[in-house]
């Protein structure tokens, strides 16, 4: 459907070993910004994992230009300025103290995902924020184009955002935080942004997961002990807890959803349909939500460099 993802990950940056120390998404932040409207939304998601991070981020204003250049420089540098005011504004609104998480680059690009790559490796950034592709519209194949890429690239941890439908071209300041783990190495970062988010923006940090009834009883226990760790790993941020069981996990994690401002979601797929960085169960669940949905995929650790 959407994107390709390149084997099992591990996130070596957040250990079960320590659950004194809150999960932390990466160590810097990339937060590109194609079109302008899309500036407030993502920068609140950007700032927030800058929050946490211990080298803050960087904003790559990319404007677009023909791969064939043709000599209209004004026009790029107009559009160049406007899409940096976007992004002053965004920074404005998002309150006092916040814009020194952020630093900002702008560049013209014939190719936004390589450019986005190139800024990964030139900031040392692992960590990159991106909007999910929409439904339908002129910027669903470009953002699916760049989501594609990243998702190729295993050594960056992937946050992708999609905003409620109802917010038109704002930033973002939930209420509440709702974060459905399973396990695994996406549930980790999936926990970090959940924690990370919800630090920022003071809201109320639920954390849940929903056995399967249908599932054999040493299964649901091992479930438990996944969960247990990832919760006693979010301890200091004093989440809700919920453990439900259902006959349709999906379903359930629907309507308890319905109750929150934004979701965090750990990226899977049908295994039968290897590669997909979104399968078809999670796909429905996102376009049936009208809240702010994030996905995350976690870096591959491949251990030390020899």
């Amino acid at each position: 459907m959407i994107t390709p993802s390149n084997g099992k990950a591990r996130l070596a940056i957040v250990s079960p070993l320590l659950p004194a120390q809150r999960p932390r998404p990466g160590n810097r932040v990339l937060v590109p910004v194609i079109q302008g409207q899309s500036a407030a939304f993502l920068l609140s998601i950007g700032d927030a994992i800058a929050g946490q991070c211990p080298s803050r981020g960087v904003v790559l204003s990319l404007v677009e230009i023909p791969s064939i250049w043709s000599g209209m420089a004004t026009s790029a540098v107009v559009r160049s300025r406007e899409l940096l005011r976007w992004i002053a504004a965004s920074d404005y609104q998002s309150g006092a103290g916040r814009t020194e998480r952020l630093s900002i680059q702008s560049r013209f690009t014939t190719d936004p995902a390589a450019s986005i790559r190139e800024a990964l490796l030139e900031t040392e950034c692992d960590t990159v924020v991106v909007e999910y592709p929409p439904l339908d519209g002129r910027r669903r194949h470009r953002l699916e184009s760049i989501v594609r890429t990243l998702s190729a690239d295993p050594q960056v941890n992937l946050v992708v955002a999609r905003p409620d439908p109802a917010a038109k071209g704002s930033g973002i300041r939930p209420r509440s935080v709702l974060v459905p783990l399973r396990g695994g190495a996406n549930a980790w970062l999936a926990l970090s942004v959940g924690v990370a988010l919800a630090s920022w923006a003071d809201a109320r940090l639920t954390l849940m997961h929903v056995y399967d009834r249908a599932h054999h009883h040493d299964l649901r226990r091992h479930e438990a002990e996944t969960f247990h760790e990832l919760t006693l790993a979010a301890k200091t941020a004093n989440p809700a807890i919920r453990e439900l069981s259902s006959d349709d996990t999906t379903e359930t994690i629907l309507s308890v959803a319905r109750e929150s401002d934004a979701v965090v979601l750990g990226a899977h797929s049908n295994q039968a349909r290897a590669g997909l960085l979104v399968g078809g169960m999670l796909v429905s669940l996102i376009n049936r939500l009208s809240k702010t949905v994030i996905v995350t995929r976690a870096a591959v650790d491949r251990g030390p460099v020899a």
